[in-house]
Protein backbone atom coordinates (compact mmCIF):
# COMPACT_ATOMS: atom_id res chain seq x y z
CA UNK A 1 0.00 0.00 0.00
CA UNK A 2 1.58 3.39 -0.50
CA UNK A 3 1.61 6.28 2.35
CA UNK A 4 3.64 9.03 3.54
CA UNK A 5 4.28 12.52 4.70
CA UNK A 6 1.39 14.05 6.62
CA UNK A 7 -0.23 16.93 6.03
CA UNK A 8 -3.09 17.08 8.37
CA UNK A 9 -5.97 19.05 7.15
CA UNK A 10 -6.67 20.32 10.47
CA UNK A 11 -3.92 19.51 12.37
CA UNK A 12 -4.63 16.05 13.61
CA UNK A 13 -3.22 15.25 17.04
CA UNK A 14 -3.88 14.16 20.40
CA UNK A 15 -4.08 17.85 21.81
CA UNK A 16 -5.07 19.25 18.33
CA UNK A 17 -6.85 23.03 18.00
CA UNK A 18 -10.77 22.70 17.98
CA UNK A 19 -10.33 23.61 14.02
CA UNK A 20 -9.63 19.90 13.50
CA UNK A 21 -13.62 19.38 14.67
CA UNK A 22 -14.30 18.61 10.54
CA UNK A 23 -17.30 17.44 11.08
CA UNK A 24 -19.62 17.15 14.39
CA UNK A 25 -23.43 17.00 13.82
CA UNK A 26 -26.71 14.91 14.23
CA UNK A 27 -28.15 12.81 11.23
CA UNK A 28 -32.33 12.64 12.03
CA UNK A 29 -35.51 11.58 10.47
CA UNK A 30 -38.14 14.08 10.76
CA UNK A 31 -41.52 14.74 9.26
CA UNK A 32 -42.96 18.11 8.27
CA UNK A 33 -46.55 18.99 7.08
CA UNK A 34 -48.07 21.69 5.00
CA UNK A 35 -51.15 23.21 4.00
CA UNK A 36 -52.88 25.13 1.16
CA UNK A 37 -55.44 26.70 2.35
CA UNK A 38 -55.29 26.86 6.01
CA UNK A 39 -54.49 30.35 7.58
CA UNK A 40 -53.52 31.56 4.14
CA UNK A 41 -55.38 33.79 1.57
CA UNK A 42 -55.14 33.42 -1.25
CA UNK A 43 -54.12 29.62 -0.91
CA UNK A 44 -50.38 28.61 -1.53
CA UNK A 45 -49.18 27.04 -4.80
CA UNK A 46 -48.62 22.71 -4.35
CA UNK A 47 -44.85 23.73 -4.96
CA UNK A 48 -45.20 26.31 -1.96
CA UNK A 49 -46.83 23.90 0.26
CA UNK A 50 -44.29 21.20 -0.39
CA UNK A 51 -41.45 23.88 0.25
CA UNK A 52 -43.26 24.36 3.46
CA UNK A 53 -43.53 21.10 4.32
CA UNK A 54 -39.58 21.28 4.09
CA UNK A 55 -39.24 23.62 5.93
CA UNK A 56 -41.22 22.56 8.56
CA UNK A 57 -39.34 19.20 8.73
CA UNK A 58 -36.15 20.51 8.84
CA UNK A 59 -37.03 23.24 11.62
CA UNK A 60 -38.67 20.32 13.54
CA UNK A 61 -35.43 18.38 13.25
CA UNK A 62 -33.23 21.39 14.26
CA UNK A 63 -35.24 21.36 17.58
CA UNK A 64 -35.20 18.42 18.54
CA UNK A 65 -31.56 18.45 18.39
CA UNK A 66 -31.26 21.36 20.04
CA UNK A 67 -33.59 19.73 22.78
CA UNK A 68 -31.83 16.85 23.60
CA UNK A 69 -28.45 18.68 23.61
CA UNK A 70 -29.68 20.53 26.55
CA UNK A 71 -31.39 18.08 28.14
CA UNK A 72 -27.88 15.95 28.07
CA UNK A 73 -25.24 18.97 28.71
CA UNK A 74 -23.33 19.49 31.97
CA UNK A 75 -23.15 22.84 33.25
CA UNK A 76 -20.07 23.50 35.04
CA UNK A 77 -17.69 25.63 32.84
CA UNK A 78 -13.87 24.42 31.32
CA UNK A 79 -10.73 26.74 31.09
CA UNK A 80 -9.46 26.77 27.50
CA UNK A 81 -5.82 27.41 26.71
CA UNK A 82 -4.94 29.60 23.56
CA UNK A 83 -1.50 31.02 23.07
CA UNK A 84 -1.21 31.07 26.92
CA UNK A 85 -4.17 33.20 27.72
CA UNK A 86 -6.88 31.01 29.84
CA UNK A 87 -10.44 31.65 29.06
CA UNK A 88 -13.59 29.58 30.94
CA UNK A 89 -16.52 28.67 29.25
CA UNK A 90 -20.01 27.87 30.10
CA UNK A 91 -20.35 24.24 28.51
CA UNK A 92 -23.82 24.67 28.58
CA UNK A 93 -24.63 28.09 26.79
CA UNK A 94 -21.76 27.25 24.49
CA UNK A 95 -23.41 23.96 23.38
CA UNK A 96 -26.88 25.53 23.33
CA UNK A 97 -25.77 28.80 21.30
CA UNK A 98 -23.92 25.75 18.58
CA UNK A 99 -27.01 24.60 18.21
CA UNK A 100 -29.49 27.04 18.49
CA UNK A 101 -27.43 28.35 15.05
CA UNK A 102 -27.39 25.06 13.72
CA UNK A 103 -27.60 24.15 9.53
CA UNK A 104 -29.69 21.92 8.46
CA UNK A 105 -28.35 19.74 5.15
CA UNK A 106 -30.78 17.73 3.76
CA UNK A 107 -29.63 13.66 3.18
CA UNK A 108 -32.70 12.45 1.75
CA UNK A 109 -36.55 12.44 0.94
CA UNK A 110 -37.92 9.19 2.84
CA UNK A 111 -41.26 9.59 2.22
CA UNK A 112 -43.90 12.12 0.28
CA UNK A 113 -47.32 11.92 0.14
CA UNK A 114 -50.26 14.87 -0.27
CA UNK A 115 -53.97 13.87 1.25
CA UNK A 116 -57.42 16.33 1.78
CA UNK A 117 -58.88 17.08 5.00
CA UNK A 118 -62.51 17.01 5.24
CA UNK A 119 -62.57 20.76 4.56
CA UNK A 120 -61.23 20.17 1.38
CA UNK A 121 -57.73 21.44 2.34
CA UNK A 122 -54.77 20.06 0.14
CA UNK A 123 -51.98 19.20 2.62
CA UNK A 124 -48.40 17.93 2.16
CA UNK A 125 -45.83 15.50 4.42
CA UNK A 126 -42.32 14.96 3.62
CA UNK A 127 -40.02 13.24 5.71
CA UNK A 128 -36.54 13.77 5.89
CA UNK A 129 -33.40 12.53 7.07
CA UNK A 130 -30.66 15.43 7.51
CA UNK A 131 -28.40 16.45 8.79
CA UNK A 132 -27.64 19.12 11.63
CA UNK A 133 -24.22 20.87 11.68
CA UNK A 134 -23.99 23.23 14.68
CA UNK A 135 -21.85 26.68 14.52
CA UNK A 136 -18.02 25.44 14.46
CA UNK A 137 -17.22 28.80 16.17
CA UNK A 138 -18.94 28.29 18.84
CA UNK A 139 -17.26 24.90 19.61
CA UNK A 140 -14.03 26.08 19.42
CA UNK A 141 -14.45 28.20 22.43
CA UNK A 142 -14.69 24.78 24.27
CA UNK A 143 -10.80 23.64 23.07
CA UNK A 144 -9.47 20.59 23.66
CA UNK A 145 -12.02 19.70 26.34
CA UNK A 146 -14.33 18.32 23.33
CA UNK A 147 -11.49 15.95 22.74
CA UNK A 148 -12.02 13.64 25.53
CA UNK A 149 -15.11 14.36 27.67
CA UNK A 150 -17.94 11.75 26.94
CA UNK A 151 -20.69 13.66 27.82
CA UNK A 152 -19.86 16.43 25.03
CA UNK A 153 -20.52 15.66 21.69
CA UNK A 154 -19.18 13.10 19.45
CA UNK A 155 -15.62 13.70 18.56
CA UNK A 156 -14.07 11.14 16.64
CA UNK A 157 -10.05 11.91 15.50
CA UNK A 158 -6.93 10.60 13.90
CA UNK A 159 -3.33 11.52 13.99
CA UNK A 160 0.24 10.17 12.62
CA UNK A 161 2.53 8.76 14.10
CA UNK A 162 4.65 12.25 12.96
CA UNK A 163 1.29 13.95 13.60
CA UNK A 164 1.95 16.96 15.97
CA UNK A 165 -0.17 20.40 15.56
CA UNK A 166 0.91 23.11 12.95
CA UNK A 167 3.21 20.78 11.59
CA UNK A 168 3.79 18.90 8.83
CA UNK A 169 5.35 14.98 8.70
CA UNK A 170 7.20 14.01 5.95
CA UNK A 171 7.35 10.25 4.69
CA UNK A 172 8.90 9.02 2.03
CA UNK A 173 9.22 5.93 -0.50
CA UNK A 174 9.88 2.84 1.91
CA UNK A 175 9.14 4.59 5.00
CA UNK A 176 5.78 3.09 7.01
CA UNK A 177 3.23 5.13 8.62
CA UNK A 178 1.07 4.61 11.67
CA UNK A 179 -2.06 5.97 12.00
CA UNK A 180 -4.24 6.62 15.57
CA UNK A 181 -7.22 6.56 16.03
CA UNK A 182 -9.37 7.63 19.31
CA UNK A 183 -13.19 9.26 20.16
CA UNK A 184 -14.38 10.58 23.40
CA UNK A 185 -17.40 7.99 23.87
CA UNK A 186 -17.89 5.13 22.04
CA UNK A 187 -19.03 4.48 18.77
CA UNK A 188 -19.40 2.57 15.32
CA UNK A 189 -16.86 3.89 12.86
CA UNK A 190 -15.35 3.11 9.03
CA UNK A 191 -11.65 4.55 8.04
CA UNK A 192 -11.13 5.59 4.84
CA UNK A 193 -7.89 5.65 3.17
CA UNK A 194 -7.92 7.36 -0.03
CA UNK A 195 -4.97 6.76 -2.73
CA UNK A 196 -2.85 9.59 -5.31
CA UNK A 197 -4.34 7.71 -8.08
CA UNK A 198 -7.61 8.63 -6.71
CA UNK A 199 -8.91 4.69 -5.38
CA UNK A 200 -10.29 4.33 -2.11
CA UNK A 201 -9.68 1.52 0.23
CA UNK A 202 -10.76 0.89 3.84
CA UNK A 203 -8.66 0.17 6.44
CA UNK A 204 -10.75 -0.53 9.09
CA UNK A 205 -12.60 -2.46 10.07
CA UNK A 206 -10.61 -4.77 7.35
CA UNK A 207 -10.36 -9.25 6.65
CA UNK A 208 -8.58 -9.28 10.19
CA UNK A 209 -9.39 -7.15 12.77
CA UNK A 210 -13.75 -7.12 11.78
CA UNK A 211 -15.24 -5.04 14.74
CA UNK A 212 -16.73 -1.61 13.85
CA UNK A 213 -17.67 -0.58 17.34
CA UNK A 214 -14.97 0.86 19.08
CA UNK A 215 -14.82 2.07 23.26
CA UNK A 216 -14.26 6.11 24.16
CA UNK A 217 -11.29 6.99 25.40
CA UNK A 218 -9.19 4.36 24.09
CA UNK A 219 -6.43 5.00 21.24
CA UNK A 220 -6.36 2.45 18.15
CA UNK A 221 -3.83 1.73 16.19
CA UNK A 222 -3.30 1.49 12.53
CA UNK A 223 -2.36 -0.88 11.54
CA UNK A 224 -2.04 -3.30 14.60
CA UNK A 225 -0.73 -6.49 15.14
CA UNK A 226 -4.06 -7.70 14.59
CA UNK A 227 -4.02 -6.24 11.01
CA UNK A 228 -1.18 -8.32 9.39
CA UNK A 229 -0.45 -5.54 7.02
CA UNK A 230 2.04 -2.71 6.96
CA UNK A 231 1.84 0.80 5.05
CA UNK A 232 4.87 1.23 3.45
CA UNK A 233 5.06 4.17 1.53
CA UNK A 234 5.94 3.15 -2.42
CA UNK A 235 4.25 5.11 -5.54
CA UNK A 236 2.20 6.84 -7.31
CA UNK A 237 3.16 9.58 -4.97
CA UNK A 238 1.11 12.73 -4.17
CA UNK A 239 -1.72 14.04 -1.93
CA UNK A 240 -3.31 11.19 -0.15
CA UNK A 241 -6.37 11.49 2.44
CA UNK A 242 -7.47 9.57 5.54
CA UNK A 243 -10.79 9.69 6.99
CA UNK A 244 -13.15 8.84 9.80
CA UNK A 245 -16.62 8.53 9.71
CA UNK A 246 -18.09 7.58 12.81
CA UNK A 247 -21.59 7.56 14.98
CA UNK A 248 -23.32 6.53 17.76
CA UNK A 249 -25.16 4.28 15.77
CA UNK A 250 -24.07 1.77 12.82
CA UNK A 251 -23.23 3.68 9.49
CA UNK A 252 -24.60 3.39 6.31
CA UNK A 253 -23.50 0.25 4.30
CA UNK A 254 -20.99 0.58 1.53
CA UNK A 255 -20.13 -1.36 -1.48
CA UNK A 256 -16.67 -3.27 -0.77
CA UNK A 257 -14.26 -5.59 -2.72
CA UNK A 258 -11.92 -7.88 -0.88
CA UNK A 259 -8.57 -6.44 -1.52
CA UNK A 260 -6.01 -8.67 0.66
CA UNK A 261 -6.04 -7.55 4.16
CA UNK A 262 -8.02 -4.18 3.65
CA UNK A 263 -11.10 -3.30 1.39
CA UNK A 264 -11.60 -1.60 -1.98
CA UNK A 265 -14.13 0.71 -1.93
CA UNK A 266 -16.61 0.45 -4.94
CA UNK A 267 -17.68 4.41 -4.95
CA UNK A 268 -15.69 7.63 -5.81
CA UNK A 269 -13.70 9.46 -3.12
CA UNK A 270 -16.58 12.14 -2.85
CA UNK A 271 -20.26 12.77 -2.73
CA UNK A 272 -21.31 9.48 -2.82
CA UNK A 273 -19.44 7.68 -0.13
CA UNK A 274 -20.38 10.88 2.16
CA UNK A 275 -23.51 10.30 1.87
CA UNK A 276 -23.52 6.47 1.73
CA UNK A 277 -21.98 6.27 5.80
CA UNK A 278 -24.87 9.05 6.70
CA UNK A 279 -27.33 6.36 6.25
CA UNK A 280 -27.03 6.15 10.00
CA UNK A 281 -28.98 3.05 11.10
CA UNK A 282 -31.28 4.91 13.26
CA UNK A 283 -32.95 1.23 14.87
CA UNK A 284 -29.46 -0.08 16.05
CA UNK A 285 -26.85 0.02 18.28
CA UNK A 286 -27.25 2.22 21.68
CA UNK A 287 -30.81 3.22 20.56
CA UNK A 288 -31.99 5.84 22.99
CA UNK A 289 -35.41 5.81 23.97
CA UNK A 290 -36.29 9.40 23.82
CA UNK A 291 -34.31 9.98 20.71
CA UNK A 292 -34.99 6.87 18.43
CA UNK A 293 -34.84 9.13 15.17
CA UNK A 294 -31.25 10.82 15.70
CA UNK A 295 -27.62 9.67 16.01
CA UNK A 296 -24.43 11.84 16.52
CA UNK A 297 -22.15 12.02 13.69
CA UNK A 298 -18.83 12.70 13.21
CA UNK A 299 -16.28 13.37 9.99
CA UNK A 300 -12.57 14.02 10.36
CA UNK A 301 -9.93 14.01 7.53
CA UNK A 302 -6.21 14.10 7.66
CA UNK A 303 -3.62 14.57 4.23
CA UNK A 304 -0.78 12.70 3.46
CA UNK A 305 1.42 14.23 1.05
CA UNK A 306 3.65 11.30 -0.45
CA UNK A 307 7.19 11.10 -2.09
CA UNK A 308 10.17 9.69 -3.57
Amino acid sequence: MEHTMLRSLFFACLLAPLTALAGVSEIVEEAGVACRIEGNTPPKSRAQTESDARTDAKRSAAERVATRIKSETRYDTVEVKNEGQANAYHVGKVLRSAYANADVKELAVLEAGAWFTEAQDECFRIKLRVEVIPKAESLEMLGSAMHEDPTLPLNVRLWTDRGTAGERAMYRKGERVRLYLRGNKPYYARVIYQFADGQSAQILPNAHRGTNRFQGGVTYVIPSEEDHFEFEVSAPFGAERVVVYASERPLGDVTLQASGSIYRVEADRGSELKNRVREVKLDGGAKEQNNPDTAAFSEYAIELITTP
